[in-house]
Order: C-alpha cells, then sequence, then structure tokens
C-alpha cells in the first residue's frame, strides 16, 4: 500500500514537471510515436515505465491538439516532445531506483532520495525550458495566447492542489 503512495506521488511529481494536467486524456494522433515506438521504450514486463510512457504520450497528443501544431512547427515541436519523453523515462527510473530501496531506507536516505527526485526534477525543467522556448518562438501570436492561458491553468491546478 505504502509503495503505491509513493509511486502515485511521483507520479503526480511528473505531471508537474511536465506542466500538465494528471488527467489529460487525449488519444495519440495517427502517425504519432506511441509510447512502445519511442527511442528507449520500457521492454517488455516493465509495464509501469511503458504505462508512464503512455500518460506522457497522451499528454503530449492533448497539448499538441491545444495548441494547433502546423508543420512548419514541427520540427521545434519534435524537440518539445522528445524533452518530456526523455524527462519522464528519467523520471521513472528514478522512482524505481527510490521504489527498491525505500524499506530499507532510514529516515535520513528517505530525505536524500526524495531530495534526488527533486534534482532530477529540475534537471528535466533545465531540459525543458529551452526546448519549450524555441516552439513557443515558433508559434503565431494566437497559439502564445493559447499557450500563455494553458500555463497559467496548470500553474493555477497545482496552486490549488497545493492548497488543498
Amino acid at each position: 500500500m505504502r509503495r503505491h503512495a509513493i509511486a502515485r506521488a511521483a507520479l503526480a511529481l511528473l505531471a508537474a514537471a511536465l506542466f500538465l494536467p494528471a488527467g489529460a486524456g487525449a488519444q495519440t494522433p495517427a502517425g504519432a510515436p506511441s509510447a512502445a515506438a519511442a527511442p528507449n521504450a520500457a521492454a517488455p514486463g516493465q509495464e509501469a515505465d511503458r504505462a508512464v510512457l503512455q500518460r506522457v504520450d497522451r499528454r503530449i497528443a492533448d497539448l499538441r491538439t491545444k495548441l494547433h501544431i502546423t508543420a512548419a512547427e514541427e520540427p521545434q515541436w519534435q524537440q518539445f516532445a522528445d524533452a518530456m519523453r526523455a524527462n519522464a523515462r528519467q523520471m521513472a527510473q528514478a522512482i524505481a531506483e527510490r521504489e527498491q530501496k525505500f524499506r530499507s531506507m532510514n529516515a535520513v536516505e528517505n530525505m536524500k532520495s526524495y531530495a534526488d527526485i527533486s534534482a532530477q526534477h529540475a534537471k528535466n525543467m533545465e531540459r525543458l525550458v529551452p526546448a519549450f522556448q524555441n516552439l513557443y518562438n515558433s508559434l503565431s501570436e494566437a497559439q502564445k495566447k493559447t499557450a500563455d492561458q494553458l500555463w497559467r491553468s496548470y500553474a493555477e491546478r497545482a496552486r490549488q492542489r497545493h492548497k488543498g
């Protein structure tokens, strides 16, 4: 039971890292890479990793739809989506490592492990921001306005979760 709570908390952290609401439910559009087809995708037997990548791909597809990404923006979009996928894989790996050791950790090790997860989150954001900035700079004014509104709504949802 405790392990599932850790996994849920870690997935919430991953969702925050991706600036997307946990409930984004759009399906991956035809032609878009699926989690199973993504480079370094989870091998058979790693269902948890595969599930994380599938959720990230759904979030990517949802965001792509909401931003109305055009063919001209595709190179920048792919860089951003690839950064999101790489971040998801790295976070899933960090969480799995924490879960493997969790039952034997003392309180100090637990705190250090959480700090490692937080540091990974920061590294992921440092990689994601330039990819998003490159995409954002290629967007039309209407798309930028949509992106601004989306990110504000994501931040507001995160603020509400932390308040509650």
